[in-house]
């Protein structure tokens, strides 16, 4: 997407900082499970092959049109994290941070990850910017902030929030993050897979499993730390993550992803086309659209999961709207 192919080293490895960013969440996650918290957590550890799926999924996509360093670079991402992964398991010792410690890194981190990401992004075009911290954000501060009123979790004690808001900044700077990523390995894809530029569900089934492949990392070592808190009434899943996390996760990419990729297809968009000022305009409108479907769809999972509509995300919808409506 860059407008000369990058020769060297560092400049495909900046190219692909998407990737990179899974690579680093993959490794950084899982010296934490080794290291850092009270209570080891090897079980979570084997978490970090999903995030390396996708560079694995990329590269492997691009593989035979690559330069020579273009695969240097790409076998070192791969291989690197389960090295990385490995030495850090056999050498580094034990430092045990506080749930607050490990809280402030992950705070501090995470807007400093969307910060970097931003950069890139400016660097395609200054019009990447205004998309991504435009309708993505305020999708993604919508959500956040919908889930916590709701009652389905909670996100206390970070420094910094968004004036009167219950989401922090991080939380919600996160979500420009994932869309950002997702978008960006979409638009690789496409280039790859040209069938996924004609199909908007293709496309947005991808992105929504990008977006998984991150959560199904992140979400275990943050329930274990208490970077947020689920209600107490949703039963704990696998790793400890309530199944509604997962529910929530898809309902709430996939209505925005088809959407945004529905009009590249039918307007046939080069990739990255979309943000132009009118089609960012155009996604704003949607914002209220992709709400309401991301809505019907997540409460459309639970009713199967929980088997009808009596299960703890109506017990729990039922009590907000109590407390709200009087």
């Amino acid at each position: 997407m860059s407008k000369t192919p990058p020769t060297t080293s560092l400049g495909i490895f900046w190219r692909d900082v998407p990737l990179v960013n899974y690579a680093l969440y993959s490794v950084g996650i899982a010296h934490a499970e080794i290291t850092n918290l009270p209570v080891q957590r090897l079980d979570f550890v084997p978490t970090a092959i999903f995030p390396l799926l996708i560079p694995l999924l990329i590269y492997g996509l691009r593989w035979k049109q690559s330069t020579l360093p273009e695969k240097r670079v790409a076998i070192g991402i791969c291989l690197g994290v389960p090295l990385l992964i490995g030495l850090n398991y056999v050498f580094s010792p034990r430092v045990v941070l506080s749930h607050d410690e490990l809280r402030d890194i992950y705070e501090v981190s995470a807007i400093f990850n969307t910060f970097i990401l931003m950069v890139h992004a400016w660097t395609h075009h200054r019009r990447w910017l205004g998309f991504f911290l435009g309708p993505c954000l305020a999708y993604g501060l919508l959500l956040e902030n919908s889930g916590i009123l709701l009652g389905y979790f909670s996100e206390m004690n970070y420094r910094w929030y968004l004036g009167p808001l219950p989401a922090p900044v991080a939380t919600v700077s996160g979500w420009v993050t994932v869309y950002y990523i997702i978008t960006w390995c979409v638009w690789e894809a496409k280039k790859c897979l040209p069938f996924l530029g004609r199909s908007a569900m293709g496309a947005a089934l991808v992105a929504v499993a990008a977006a998984l492949c991150f959560d199904l990392q992140v979400d275990p070592l943050a329930c274990e730390v208490g970077f947020w808190t689920w209600h107490p009434s949703l039963k704990q899943g696998w790793l400890g993550v309530p199944l509604l996390n997962y529910a929530a996760w898809t309902a709430a990419v996939f209505p925005f992803a088809w959407i945004l990729f529905r009009r590249e297809a039918v307007l046939d968009l080069e990739p990255g086309e979309i943000t132009e000022p009118l089609h960012r305009k155009w996604m704003f409108i949607q914002v209220p659209l992709a709400l309401a479907l991301a809505g019907i769809l997540f409460f459309g999972f639970m009713v199967v999961i929980e088997g009808g509509f009596d299960g703890p995300t109506f017990e729990i919808l039922d009590e907000a709207f109590k407390f709200y409506l009087g």
